[in-house]
């Protein structure tokens, strides 16, 4: 427990027995009725906590956020995230991050964050509704009706007065706004009705088990990064707003390099200040770039190192002195670690670790993984259900415009990708 008080990096290449000792912690944790949050790229440490570590008469304690689901699809509507304000800089931060070309012009980094600004004055807004308010004045006069804003109603009085710079502005966010919701299984899980309160559900103590595993086929990779990229920011601004003070949560992540574009850098640099307990794997350092390595490195309380390649044996071996040399590290066994740790402003000698034996799966695992995942569902709504909302809100909107909107939500596209 106490080495956990400051972010915990481990670092070593496959089949060493990272994920092995990734599953030994949660499985800890959830033990100790701690909560926890998981991230997982693959499904595969995520499908060993379901099977080995959650009794079946806490089933109800589990949230299971499946990317893979396509009959119950994650609720991570961007625009319904804490904070109002701050979580829509924070998701134009993510655009830009992913997409350096809304950034490469200042005037449509700011028009998108001032339409994300805008359209959060209805309470039931989604991406959708980013496109309906560059393009259709009805809504734009609807929502600015109840908008005091001088910054907001004077970007839009300027936006309005010529038509000539109206296409220039929009068309390159709405090139990337619609490339979410173009894709079915994308759209009903961005412009969900809903959005997951990690706030709350940590209060509660929830066990949080998000796979971000699918097929690229499906929901294609960077669209998979920008999931992810919410999902870190948003745990960061719930632990920042002080939701979860009087609960520490312990959050694992695996695959840190599929973050590096996220706010991954400043969790490391703040959250176990907050009562975020960040613990994260990834095969080598040279996976991270920039600002996510400086703050990994700078603000860590634990490296685990399990055998490492010769870059991050330059990077790892000044921490594990004198009771590890450079070529310790290089031939480590596997399921052998070198650990060092400096918490509480005290740095002790590194010293090794082997990994316990895997946790043994109990004869009932597969039954067991199917009635906490059934469980989770029965507190989701179905993906017929969010394409139904989806259908009714943006028709009825529509038939009521006086200005002959564009129908967002095709009905004949329901079916299609169940």
């Amino acid at each position: 427990t106490s080495i956990s008080m400051l972010p915990t990096i481990i670092v070593g290449k496959t089949r060493m027995g990272k994920s092995k000792l990734l599953h030994h912690l949660i499985h800890y944790d959830v033990e100790h009725r701690h909560s926890v949050v998981v991230i997982d790229p693959h499904f595969d440490l995520i499908r060993d906590v379901l099977q080995c570590s959650v009794p079946l008469e806490r089933k109800s304690e589990v949230v299971f956020l499946n990317l893979a689901d396509a009959m119950y699809p994650p609720p991570f509507n961007p625009l319904r995230m804490v904070g109002k304000g701050t979580g829509v800089g924070r998701f134009a931060s993510i655009l830009n991050s992913l997409y350096p070309e809304l950034r490469e012009l200042a005037q449509t980094s700011d028009a998108l964050e001032i339409a994300l600004m805008t359209v959060q004055a209805d309470p039931e807004a989604t991406l959708l509704d980013v496109e309906r308010l560059f393009i259709h004045p009805s809504y734009r006069q609807r929502l600015l009706s109840s908008i005091s804003d001088p910054v907001l109603v004077n970007f839009w009085r300027d936006y309005e007065s010529s038509a000539a710079s109206q296409k220039p502005i929009r068309d390159p966010i709405l090139k990337r706004i619609r490339s979410f919701y173009r894709n079915e299984n994308m759209r009903a899980i961005l412009c969900h009705p809903d959005a997951i309160d990690f706030g709350t559900l940590i209060q509660e103590g929830k066990i949080i088990l998000i796979s971000l595993h699918v097929d690229a086929n499906v929901i294609s990779e960077q669209d998979q990064e920008l999931v992810g990229a919410l999902l870190i920011s948003q745990l960061k601004a719930v632990a920042e707003a002080g939701e979860f003070s009087e609960t520490a949560c312990y959050c694992y992540v695996d695959e840190l390099e599929r973050f590096v574009t996220t706010s991954i850098d400043r969790v490391f640099s703040g959250a176990s200040k907050r009562n975020l307990y960040l613990t994260t794997a990834n095969q080598y350092l040279g996976q991270l770039t920039g600002s996510t390595l400086d703050a990994a490195m700078g603000n860590t309380g634990t490296i685990i190192a399990f055998k490492l390649g010769h870059d991050d044996v330059r990077v790892i071996s000044p921490y594990m002195k004198p009771g590890f040399s450079s070529d310790d590290l290089l031939h480590l066994d596997a399921y052998n670690a070198a650990v060092w740790t400096g918490q509480e402003g005290k740095t002790q000698s590194a010293f090794s670790l082997k990994t316990a034996a895997p946790i043994k799966a109990p004869e009932d695992a597969a039954y067991r993984e199917h009635e906490i995942v059934s469980e989770s569902q029965t507190h989701m709504k179905t993906r017929q259900q969010v394409l139904d909302w989806l259908a009714a809100r943006y028709t009825e909107q529509a038939e009521a415009s006086d200005d002959d909107e564009t129908m967002f939500y095709d009905r004949g596209s329901e079916g299609s990708a169940q």
